[in-house]
Formats: C-alpha cells, sequence, structure tokens
C-alpha cells in the first residue's frame, strides 16, 4: 500500500491546486452517488474522471522510478550504435511519460478523456506500472484503491463532498 498511499498523496497535491479539477470531481461524484450513502464497486467503477486524476497523477508523479531490462538480442539504434545482447539498461519514467505530449510538465486529467494526439502518445509511452509481462500485477488493485481512497476522502471533507475549496498561496484545499 506504501505506493498507493504516495501517489495518490501527489495526486491530491495536483488536484489542490486547480479549482476546475476540484469542480469536475465533485460534480462526477454528486453525479455518481447524490445522496452521499455507501459507494458499490460497481459505483466506483464509472467514475472515469476520479480514475483520470489518479492516471494523471502517476504519469507526473510515478510510484517506481526505474524499470530496469536486459536486452535479449543486439539492439541496433539510428546512430548505427549497438546495444549488446545480455547488457542491463533502465529507463525512467519521468521522462518516458511525458515524452511527445503538449503541455507535458501540466497537471491535465483531461488527457484521459478524449481521443487526440496525446492519447496516442499517452498509450505508446505511458508506464506507470511497466509493460508487457513484467508489469505490475497490483496494478487493477492499486487503482481500484486508489479510487476508493479519493471518493473516500472527498466525501470526507465539507460535508460529504471535495468541497469549498478556498484559495491559499496558490492551492486549492480539500477540506
Amino acid at each position: 500500500h506504501e505506493t498507493s498511499a504516495s501517489s495518490l498523496t501527489f495526486v491530491l497535491s495536483e488536484i489542490c491546486k486547480r479549482e476546475d479539477v476540484v469542480q469536475k470531481l465533485r460534480a462526477e461524484l454528486d453525479q455518481h452517488n447524490p445522496s452521499r450513502g455507501r459507494w458499490e464497486l460497481a459505483d466506483i467503477e464509472k467514475l472515469s474522471y476520479v480514475t483520470s486524476c489518479i492516471w494523471e497523477g502517476l504519469r507526473l508523479w510515478p510510484a517506481v522510478t526505474l524499470f530496469g531490462r536486459e536486452i535479449r538480442q543486439d539492439m541496433h539504434l539510428i546512430d548505427g550504435s549497438v546495444i549488446p545482447a545480455g547488457a542491463q539498461i533502465w529507463t525512467h519514467p519521468f521522462i518516458a511519460n511525458k515524452r511527445g505530449l503538449k503541455n507535458p510538465e501540466k497537471y491535465m486529467p483531461e488527457r484521459y478523456q478524449v481521443e487526440d494526439e496525446d492519447s496516442e502518445k499517452l498509450k505508446q509511452n505511458y508506464t506507470p506500472f511497466g509493460k508487457g509481462k513484467r508489469n505490475c500485477v497490483g496494478k487493477e488493485l492499486a487503482i481500484l484503491v486508489s479510487d476508493h481512497s479519493l471518493e473516500l476522502l472527498s466525501h470526507a471533507c465539507m460535508g460529504g463532498s471535495i468541497g469549498h475549496c478556498e484559495h491559499y498561496e496558490g492551492h486549492y484545499e480539500l477540506c
């Protein structure tokens, strides 16, 4: 749970900087649970904007900062050099998760709400849980726990929703 907790901390930090994001979160939560009663798994899975907020937070602040792999066969690079089979290479998601995006340093959950050039780049480069056969086996659980945690935190604040964002030194407070 350590990676989920640290990731959620960064997500909340980013959300608190953007009143428009807070308002969209509030609207989605109120739409899917207007009585603010108990959430069911099926309801949590409908929270597309909440999930987008988490994915965008993970893109900017990945919990795992290095992925290592062993090259299985010689890898010929564009400049003519070769990485030999058996070599260890490391990739850094801070770089890969920002490659080719418009405003890569900006927290924009909307990136995950539309199909455009950015969404295509994300499909190619986005690696908060790794890729391929060695991706994180806890990926789905981590996203579900993060979605539910964000929902619970928002309902605990200001009488049941992300509420009353009071401007304070460039940030908007959740509670």
